[in-house]
């Protein structure tokens, strides 16, 4: 049997975004080469036990070219 883990960002405007655009709230230190912290390695180790990603149109074609 396999876990569903849900993560959900609902939106009025259809962007889960800050006002000029960006997306730091998600790229911050966890994602940084430098960072060696044991958050990091929880992060990490989350995301490379996911096998399946559903993806909304607009966050799919912001993050196509992320992983390919």
């Amino acid at each position: 049997m396999r876990k569903l883990i849900v993560q959900q960002w609902v939106t009025v405007d259809d962007i889960a975004a800050e006002e000029d655009g960006g997306l730091s709230f998600v790229s911050g230190e966890p994602f940084s080469e430098t960072d060696t912290s044991a958050f990091k390695a929880s992060v990490m180790g989350f995301i490379d036990s996911v096998d399946t990603m559903i993806l909304g149109a607009n966050t799919y074609a912001q993050s196509k070219d992320y992983w390919p």
